[in-house]
């Protein structure tokens, strides 16, 4: 049986079995002087095999920054349970591997 991951906009949806990795990245935009800055939002990625570029399954972007990484962790760690069949898992071991 397939399991998939569906983005939390309801717009994009993963096949489990060709999942590499998931993710958090701070978004960026282009300030004045043609650099990118950090501005607050985060957003969780799953990167495919096969496939170029990564899809977006979550993004926070709330008016605080600290907030939207707490609250992509958490959607992340969700995820990784979920998959896992509702295991558990410990986020120092999560960090070693």
């Amino acid at each position: 049986m397939k399991k998939f991951i569906l983005g939390k906009d309801g717009n994009s949806f993963v096949n489990v079995e060709h999942l590499q990795a998931g993710y958090i990245r701070e978004d960026s935009e282009m300030n004045e002087d043609g650099y990118f800055v950090p501005n607050g939002s985060f957003s969780v990625y799953a990167r495919i095999r096969d496939r170029e570029e990564d899809i977006s399954l979550a993004t926070f972007d709330g008016d605080d920054a600290d907030e939207n990484l707490r609250a992509a962790q958490a959607y992340l760690a969700e995820l990784v349970v979920k998959l896992n069949g509702g295991a558990q898992y410990e986020k120092s071991n999560l960090a070693d591997s």
